[in-house]
């Protein structure tokens, strides 16, 4: 995840009222729509993967934002490793414990990986800033 994508799916989340429970999106009345859907007004961290960046590049960005937001996991051991580390971030987001602070706090701290580098290297600290 790059700092900019980083940036664009914390200011997705401005206000708890930008982020649900149990489907991808929901409109205005609380009802679900899909991530992509103009009358979407609140999304899970998936539906936000996806309607930020595409679901091609969301399919990259679920086993590194998913092996920070629930550790280490056997994804990258099995086939469709993406669509795996994709069910763990929406167990993750839709846990009774999860709250929006938690959402928030997970996104803050979160790495920023070089698109580039094989196995997307960390290069910064939370912040963007180098790493000794």
């Amino acid at each position: 995840m790059t700092q900019e994508e980083k940036d664009k799916l914390i200011s997705l989340f401005d206000a708890p009222q930008r982020w649900c429970h149990e489907v991808d999106a929901r409109d205005v009345f609380g009802d679900s729509v899909p991530f992509d859907d103009e009358k979407a007004v609140a999304w899970d961290i998936v539906g936000a993967l996806c309607h930020l960046f595409g679901w091609v590049r969301a399919c990259e960005l679920f086993i590194p934002v998913g092996r920070h937001f629930v550790g280490p996991h056997l994804s990258q051991l099995l086939q469709n490793p993406d669509m795996v580390a994709m069910g763990e971030l929406q167990e993750f987001n839709d846990h009774a414990d999860t709250t929006f602070e938690l959402l928030i706090a997970k996104l803050r701290q979160m790495p920023v990986w070089l698109e580039a580098l094989p196995g997307n290297k960390v290069i910064g600290t939370a912040s963007g800033g180098p790493r000794s």
